[in-house]
């Protein structure tokens, strides 16, 4: 069953949701810092939830974290697994990239004498 979106299925979609809104609450709850905002989050849970209340049985062929989105209802990314060490990998390597991302738009001025 293809969701309309370039192909991929109801259940690619709902593995995908599963793992950005895993990474993302990690990166929210745990390290303090969300890498998105909360209205994409918002977007994100809400379509999860959507998705898998519509399609029930296509949830639960879709092995990631299967039990912790059992009956994830969009409202928190609190109660997920956010010990999960796979996610938290992913969740580090995105802060890594964004922060070098920042640091390359915005270098430090270089300080003659400890002056701009």
């Amino acid at each position: 069953m293809s969701s309309g979106t370039g192909g991929e299925t109801i259940r690619e979609l709902i593995h995908r949701r599963r793992r950005q809104v895993l990474v993302h609450s990690i990166l929210y709850y745990r390290l303090g810092k969300p890498l998105i905002s909360d209205r994409q989050f918002d977007r994100w849970v809400n379509e999860l939830a959507d998705l898998q209340q519509r399609y029930p049985d296509q949830a639960a062929a879709v092995a990631y974290h299967r039990g912790a989105f059992r009956d994830f209802a969009g409202s928190t990314g609190f109660d997920l697994p956010l010990d999960d060490p796979q996610a938290t990998a992913t969740a580090r390597r995105l802060l890594a990239r964004h922060e070098g991302a920042v640091r390359q738009r915005h270098p430090r001025p270089y300080l003659l004498n400890g002056h701009a």
